[in-house]
């Protein structure tokens, strides 16, 4: 419940309508206005949520939060004014975290965000009740929104923190406030914007320095930008990797198995996903969960038990007898090669003929095209038996598999999306499984829709 007073201490200033209404909901959508909501009308890149307020209201509204007066009458809606919606919005999630006072959980990392948070979540839910960003919230406006669904019940908020940008995770946190920070990695993602790897840690970082001195740090002992962020931490530090001096380690068993150890404890651990990766996701997860009060038997049960996002690593059926491996949702160097990692184990433990489809990965500025072909000779090393790229950089990786040594006649690269549905619908075999990765903006997820037999 948000009240009048709680806007007021927002910077927002009544301006119509009742002084004392209390709004059920915090609303961006007028569409989800009902139920006595409070809408804010946030300007966006399509339209703007000024044309909306009449709309909200007649939804059921019982007020609106707005950066100018509106020129309609509202009725008996409550009127709220403020210079900038947004940060308003990023205060009154402030409030509310402060008024609830759970244990919050910041995630940031180049890779692994989403699945992290799915292995934490699962963890902690096994004796408390957790709230965990949903979808992409994870920015200026998603991350707000989401603490302003926090309910008493909710011992955790465990909250995935993206960026673009110095500044921005540091401002997250100020809204936030987490007790406890996980770095998955520090990678080349964003390098279009930073310029360095260094700058990225540095923002990455902004979450171990918001931490107090009671907080702690869940670090990569095998990232070594990511281990130095142990520098800018005041509170205690946990490490997790595959070497035995991070606290907690794990020897790989397959694709998805691994022997966890914690001094002199040790577990086997069976993850719902594969990749050496996302075994490191799992172990920042458990190592967090653990710095939190869980055993390692919990950890190892969540674990197991993990709902994982769509669009990762997920193995589907596809319409000509081909099995298609999703890991559709964004992509970054890293993640790619591990996923081609994956793909090569899969096509021989369940003895298929191995097809990766990758499209351009974007923001890795003016290195770009040398990423790309590193992907591609990796595709050439682990003897991918044909590779179909998408989008100008996804030459690059056919360029960077040709000169590693791919026969040529195995690689084909395409403009767009539909023409790499339409040759791979007309040449994948009944026993080959495919590889569709690329940055989320490439929409390789409508190559799989195609694949699985929905639209083109």
């Amino acid at each position: 419940m948000i009240s009048a007073y709680d806007l007021q201490t927002a910077g927002a200033e009544l301006v119509a309508g009742p002084e004392a209404a209390v709004f059920s909901k915090i609303v961006i959508d007028s569409r989800q206005a009902q139920g006595g909501a409070l809408f804010v009308a946030l300007p966006g890149e399509r339209t703007d949520g000024h044309r909306y307020l009449k709309d909200a209201v007649a939804k059921g509204a019982k007020g609106v939060l707005v950066s100018r007066l509106p020129q309609e009458d509202l009725g008996e809606a409550a009127v709220y004014l403020t210079d900038d919606c947004l940060k308003t919005l990023g205060n009154l999630a402030r409030i509310h975290r402060r008024r609830l006072d759970p244990v919050v959980v910041g995630i940031t990392g180049s890779c692994g965000k989403t699945t992290t948070k799915d292995f934490l979540a699962s963890i902690l839910r096994q004796g408390a009740e957790v709230l965990a960003t949903f979808g992409n919230y994870n920015n200026e406006l998603g991350l707000p929104l989401t603490l302003l669904s926090l309910e008493r019940q909710h011992k955790y908020a465990v909250l995935e923190m993206g960026m673009r940008g110095l500044g921005q995770i540091d401002y997250l946190c100020s809204i936030a406030e987490p007790q406890l920070g996980i770095v998955t990695n520090i990678g080349v993602t964003h390098l279009e914007l930073l310029g360095s790897q260094e700058k990225i840690a540095q923002a990455k970082g902004e979450l171990v320095e918001s931490l107090p001195a009671h907080g702690v740090a869940v670090l990569n002992w095998d990232d070594p930008f990511a281990r130095q962020l142990a520098k800018k931490n005041r509170g205690r530090t946990v490490y997790f990797g595959f070497h035995p001096e991070a606290d907690l380690w794990a020897e790989p068993k397959g694709l998805n198995e691994a022997v966890f150890h914690y001094g002199p404890e040790s577990i086997e651990v069976r993850l719902p996903i594969w990749g050496r990766h996302n075994i490191a996701n799992s172990l920042a997860a458990a190592a967090a969960a653990m710095a939190l009060g869980c055993s390692l038997q919990q950890a190892a049960e969540g674990i197991a038990n993990a709902q994982i996002s769509d669009l990762r690593l997920r193995l589907e059926e596809g319409r000509g007898g081909w099995q298609i491996l999703n890991d559709t949702y964004n992509a970054a160097p890293a993640s790619t090669m591990a996923a081609l990692e994956v793909l090569a184990q899969l096509g021989r433990t369940h003895g298929r003929r191995t097809v990766a489809a990758l499209a351009d990965m974007l923001e890795l500025g003016e290195k770009a095209p040398q990423f790309h072909r590193q992907v591609g000779e990796k595709a050439a090393e682990l003897a991918i038996g044909r590779l179909v790229t998408v989008g100008e950089l996804g030459r690059e990786i056919a360029q960077g598999a040709l000169g590693a040594g791919m026969p040529a006649d195995k690689i084909a690269s395409f403009s767009t999306t539909a023409e790499a549905s339409e040759y791979l619908l007309a040449t994948l075999a009944a026993d080959e499984l495919v590889l569709l990765k690329g940055s989320r903006s490439m929409a390789m997820d409508k190559v799989a829709e195609a694949l699985r037999g929905g639209e083109e």
